[in-house]
């Protein structure tokens, strides 16, 4: 019986890791962020110039291509999620949150603690390289408030407010990523708290509450009084 005869196959080039990646191993290794594309460079036995051209623009531009990434695949995980729950709009941003900070970010360790150790500005300003990440975190949100206007879960009130809803919810991811980057509870469990107590709290404001009955009944009223002026 003749065999098969396999011709010689020339070995499969071997992959050069993005410079996301680059970047990331250079964290791990050094336990801090490289001050300079040439840092990085070097560290990568690449040039700037070749960096630059896989679209390394600046460290800057790295740093958000991770966290878009990472906003990317925790958005997948939480609306996947929803979908077989069948989850609430409070539900969907817990899902969210509790996949970032349980899955994603420990991924990304060290340079998710780092990062956030190192951020100069208050955790409610997000740091410039997480801002790109607000378009995958408003396209999840805009589901959710989207479903929660029609069912009542989320409070229907002038327009105004309403486009403020998306940068609300935005304020506590900042707040919730630099209290888990210093967070030395076990398993995080301060952290896990801090996001249940914050989205409850988040969502009751934004659901019908104490102020939308307050001022139905001072509406009421001050209408009441003036239709009885008109006779």
């Amino acid at each position: 019986m003749t065999k098969v005869s396999i011709p010689n196959q020339a070995p499969m080039p071997e992959l050069q890791p993005q410079p996301t990646q680059l970047f990331l191993q250079y964290v791990q290794h050094n336990l801090r962020k490289p001050h300079t594309m040439a840092e990085l460079a070097n560290f990568s036995n690449l040039s700037v110039a070749n960096l630059k051209q896989q679209g390394a623009i600046s460290l800057q531009t790295l740093e958000t291509k991770i966290w878009q990434q990472a906003f990317a695949e925790t958005t997948a995980l939480a609306l996947t999620e929803a979908e077989q729950m069948n989850y609430t709009a409070r539900e969907l941003a817990l899902a969210f949150l509790f996949h970032l900070t349980g899955s994603i970010l420990p991924n990304l360790q060290p340079y998710s603690t780092i990062a956030f150790n190192s951020a100069v500005l208050p955790a409610v300003f997000a740091p410039t390289w997480l801002k790109g990440a607000r378009a995958e975190f408003n396209t999840l949100v805009g589901i959710a408030l989207a479903a929660a206007l029609e069912n009542g879960e989320v409070q229907a009130r002038t327009k105004l407010l309403q486009n403020q809803y998306t940068k609300f919810l935005w304020g506590l991811v900042p707040v919730v990523l630099q209290f888990w980057a210093t967070d030395k509870s076990t398993d995080h469990s301060a952290t896990d708290a801090l996001i249940e107590k914050s989205v409850n709290w988040a969502f009751d404001l934004l659901g019908r509450n104490t102020f939308d009955t307050t001022f139905d009944l001072l509406h009421f009223s001050w209408t009441s009084l003036t239709n009885k002026r008109k006779f």
